[in-house]
């Protein structure tokens, strides 16, 4: 029995026929855009214009029998006026479009536009790989897109994707450009997306994680493949440099990661390449302090708050009657800071600060030299103010505890991935299936096995990264190659950055 194809938009589920819709086209591809083109003929397209059937940005659904088979969104309406029919044809992409316009920003402990405080600010300034597996990293950046609209989703047992990589520092990128940078360090892994759930869920498998297709025979040829020898590496040789401080001098310490044993990475052909790791830091900070005595109950101590006490018209200092000094401090600390600021790292020394308000109400008898002997003037209650940083701290010079950060660790093992990568002999070319209707038996995320009966040759297993569904026509083209991301020149560009 045929199989019946719908397209859903909006509220609607209905027939292609019933929405007169033809030359429909679904083309599939790992690390890309997935793309969904149909032509609706309208009669006189001048009538949809500028509102078409299908609107810009709005969701489509296609259904083959009950299973949904493709969801995305119109990205692209192009007007055909021309013999022998017009029209109109729609482009529908998948979620990776809205990886690609979704630029990936991290919160950080910052100042914003030179405030006088620190806040999270979002910047896309992002270091990778500081605590996760490329899974976890990917999983996360994955989850921001999708708290930023983006409509699709995933999980950790859709990402087969182990490693520990280094760390590594970017700058203004899409979320779908670091997922392919994190890939390099899988270089046979596959994405695709699983269209039967809603929204669709994006998985990552490595080569021998994917699913195997069943076995496509060629008897009058129609199959061309050719093997890439030139990617099988005889091994992989990745060195860590780290700078390393002894007694103040600085050196480098370098750590190899070498697949298989006994290799050294010199041989022909070897992948060789070094990654610049976080080196070792040592840092000390000091501080002077100048502190004084608090003491509200001796005029010593207000004489030194207010200078202008100590001038010597001044003749007599007495707190007023029935106005005791007050202090407005909670600690009660026991000194107020002179000279030198006190700094975060001086809580770990058990240094405490308040800000606090010291009052009084003094009476001060005062002459002018040029009064007769003996005369004298007494001005009561004259109130006295000043707000100071109150401490526990005393006078001298405060260390911090060293600093020491030990250095990012070299994530070791990753050279024997990268090898059983790049050692398997892997294929590429193309063929159609042809069938009654399009049934996705072959699609990316599995491995053709392919025989030509008329060559002679025997199975080859190719993991297949682009398919293109000829829904009219029931054929669907297949392309294999290495995933994209094994491209060796852009393995190493990446990783001597």
């Amino acid at each position: 029995m045929a199989a019946k194809w719908f397209i859903e938009y909006g509220t609607r589920r209905t027939t292609l026929a019933a929405w007169k819709i033809s030359d429909v086209k679904l083309r599939r591809i790992s690390h890309g855009v997935d793309t969904l083109t149909f032509r609706a003929g309208h009669g006189n397209v001048d009538v949809n214009f500028p509102n078409p059937q299908f609107a810009y940005n709005e969701p489509i659904k296609l259904f083959r029998d009950g299973v949904q088979w493709f969801l995305g969104r119109v990205r692209a309406i192009e007007y055909n006026v021309s013999a022998p029919g017009e029209g109109i044809t729609y482009t529908v992409t998948g979620p990776w479009w809205e990886l690609e316009n979704c630029v990936l920003q991290v919160p950080w402990y910052a100042y914003s536009n030179s405030g006088a405080a620190k806040g999270q600010v979002y910047t896309s300034h992002v270091l990778l790989n500081v605590t996760r597996t490329i899974a976890e990293e990917i999983a996360n950046i994955v989850g921001y897109a999708e708290g930023a609209g983006a409509g699709l989703q995933t999980g950790a047992a859709d990402l087969d994707l182990p490693i520990k990589a280094p760390i590594d520092e970017v700058r203004d990128m899409t979320v779908a450009e670091v997922i392919i940078r994190l890939l390099r360090w899988h270089p046979d892994a596959v994405a695709w997306f699983d269209y039967s759930q809603t929204p669709p869920r994006l998985k990552i498998k490595r080569r021998a994680a994917l699913t195997r297709a069943p076995l496509m025979k060629f008897t009058d040829g129609g199959v061309d493949w050719r093997p890439r020898y030139d990617l099988v590496r005889p091994a992989v040789a990745i060195r860590y440099e780290r700078s390393k401080s002894v007694n103040g001098q600085v050196g480098l310490d370098v750590i190899d990661d070498i697949y298989p044993a006994g290799k050294t990475g010199r041989e022909i052909g070897a992948l060789c390449f070094t990654v610049n790791l976080i080196g070792v830091k040592l840092s000390t900070l000091q501080a002077d302090l100048e502190c004084a005595p608090i003491n509200i109950s001796s005029i010593a101590f207000w004489k030194g708050l207010f200078p202008t006490l100590n001038d010597s018209t001044i003749t007599g200092i007495a707190f007023t009657a029935g106005k005791p000094p007050i202090r407005g401090g909670l600690l009660n600390l026991p000194s107020y800071l002179v000279d030198g600021g006190i700094a975060e790292w001086m809580s770990v020394n058990g240094i405490q600060q308040e800000q606090e308000e010291f009052k009084c109400w003094l009476d001060i008898t005062y002459r002018n030299p040029l009064w007769p002997a003996g005369k004298e003037q007494k001005v009561k209650s004259v109130p006295f103010s000043e707000t100071k940083t109150s401490t526990n701290a005393i006078t001298g010079t405060y260390s911090s505890a060293p600093d020491i950060q030990p250095g990012e660790a070299a994530p070791l093992g990753i050279a024997k991935y990268i090898y059983d990568s790049l050692s398997v002999l892997q294929y590429e070319g193309s063929f159609e299936l042809v069938e009654e209707e399009c049934s996705g038996k072959l699609l990316p995320g599995m491995i053709a096995s392919v025989q030509s009966d008329k060559s002679g040759l025997g199975v080859i297993d190719a993991q297949i990264i682009e398919t293109v569904e000829d829904i009219d026509m029931g054929t669907t083209n297949v392309r294999f190659a290495p995933t994209a991301n094994l491209t060796v020149s852009d393995l190493v560009e990446l990783l001597r950055s």
